[in-house]
């Protein structure tokens, strides 16, 4: 779980009455969030580093695609999304003109057949091309930058880690710790993202949350609410129609050649309640792995 990170827990202290309510309701609600300390800008910077701060600003390091304007981000989305549309069209209308003198109708036939095994390669691109127009119009709700849901709804979460287009961006973003490790952290803050959904009431308790993967191992699973099932016949064929997609994602994400184990495919399952009640086992399992490299929650990425 592709599916992907995440979301939003700071929150200033004031000096008031009313500020100290809200403080000992963050505190009783998010017992694992650390308490800021009470300390001034003033104390924090000197002089010279104020100065410098004040002339030299923090280089922006989100997306080029994010910093254009509304416009600008449909014109990308939608010529992308027409270059990865391209070839397909391209070849099936190629074969088509070049068959349909000779066995007429039959070159439609012909041609869909023909385009089958060109899509264990097309569709990773296209996938990754169509991205940022699924991200726009809604098909992707993004709980964090490597975790997403495809059309969720109230009741139901169905998430997946981040396309290529994702992952391409998301490396680009930080080079602090491993690939591996900041793509895990990245993961879990979505399911810290989901879990505050609950609490706000956007996605129901009961709704149902899963995500279909090779990544998972039964015990940490277990202790962050969810149950293992067997995935259906659509995932697992899905699974091994995107081999080379999840190949070439995973030989990135470890910097060697790499097969991804689609045929250890699981789907986890749990609930909005049991998500939010494990909230606090996702947070430490979060600081844990910012901390230390990944050893025991998963084995490679998801679909």
């Amino acid at each position: 779980m592709d599916g992907s990170g995440p979301q939003k827990l700071a929150v200033q202290l004031g000096g008031t009455a009313h500020g100290d309510e809200q403080a000992h309701a963050r505190n009783a609600l998010f017992p694992f969030v650390p308490r800021a300390p009470r300390t001034s800008a003033a104390s924090l910077l000197s002089e010279d580093t104020m100065s410098s701060a004040t002339t030299s600003p923090a280089r922006d390091r989100s997306p080029l695609f994010d910093r254009l304007s509304a416009r600008g981000q449909w014109l990308v989305a939608v010529g992308l999304a027409l270059i990865g549309l391209a070839p397909m069209v391209g070849v099936v209308v190629a074969i088509e003109l070049a068959l349909m003198p000779v066995v007429g109708l039959w070159a439609i036939v012909v041609a869909t057949t023909a385009l089958l095994p060109l899509m264990f390669v097309w569709l990773p691109m296209l996938q990754a091309l169509a991205t940022p127009l699924a991200r726009l119009t809604g098909v992707h709700v993004y709980y964090s930058p490597m975790l997403l849901a495809t059309l969720p709804s109230s009741s139901r979460v169905e998430l997946h880690a981040g396309t290529w287009w994702d992952l391409f961006l998301f490396s680009r973003q930080s080079t602090s710790g491993s690939l591996r490790r900041r793509i895990l952290v990245s993961m879990l803050d979505g399911l810290l993202g989901v879990a505050d959904r609950v609490a706000e009431g956007t996605i129901d308790a009961d709704a149902k949350i899963l995500g279909t993967s090779y990544i998972f191992n039964a015990t940490t699973t277990r202790r962050l609410g969810f149950t293992e099932q067997a995935p259906t016949l659509f995932w697992r064929a899905f699974l091994w129609f995107a081999i080379v997609d999840m190949s070439t994602q995973l030989s990135f994400t470890r910097g060697r050649p790499t097969v991804a184990p689609v045929w250890s495919t699981h789907t986890a399952v749990t609930t909005g309640a049991e998500l939010l009640a494990r909230r606090g086992q996702i947070a430490a399992l979060r600081r844990r792995l910012s901390s230390l490299e990944p050893s025991s929650l998963c084995v490679a990425r998801r679909s």
